[in-house]
């Protein structure tokens, strides 16, 4: 079987998990290049394990929003209100603080946090743009989506409270 490149609009069939489906050029490349961000992306968290700097693994969790609200503003052009600045600066001052006490640059933790951040970009970007927000089947499955996240979260507390006695947690305090 002979391959050849496709470019521009040209599209292939594919068959995956049972069904055909058609790809681009455009869409192979985002999918290479997804593997190639995974594939490093669990190279350095390994790495980071089998040096025992877990530590360092982990604090990426607090510096991706900020690399998002940097791409927002690099990228995208996205401009910030003065709270918003502030928020900014205050949570750069507490990465901050944290690699200071590491005792040397993050890079662990930048890495990890740029690799998700682009990651997600992809992910979320191919999931929003192929939808339609007029679609009545889409709007119903989110506004539905929406209001089971908010009962389970009020439900849960709500009946953890009602097994709690409350003149055994009044005498505890």
């Amino acid at each position: 079987m002979r391959k050849r490149q496709l470019s521009g609009r040209q599209t292939a069939l594919f068959v995956g998990q049972g069904a055909l489906f058609e790809a681009t050029a455009v869409d192979l490349a985002d999918v290479r290049a997804s593997r190639i961000f995974i594939a490093i992306n669990w190279l350095v968290y390994i790495f980071s394990v089998s040096h025992s700097r877990i530590l360092e693994s982990s604090r990426w969790y607090y510096i991706n929003p900020l690399v998002r609200v940097l791409f927002g503003i690099v990228l995208l052009g996205e401009r910030l209100e003065p709270l918003m600045k502030a928020a900014v600066v205050v949570a750069a001052a507490g990465v901050a603080w944290m690699a200071i006490d590491l005792g040397q640059l993050p890079w662990i933790s930048l890495v990890l946090a740029v690799l998700v951040t682009t990651l997600g970009g992809n992910a979320i970007g191919n999931i929003l743009f192929s939808v339609n927000p007029h679609d009545p089947v889409i709007f119903t499955a989110v506004a539905t989506l929406a209001t089971l996240v908010a009962l389970v979260a009020t439900l849960v507390p709500a009946r953890r409270a009602t097994r709690v006695d409350p003149m055994t947690a009044l005498r505890s305090e």
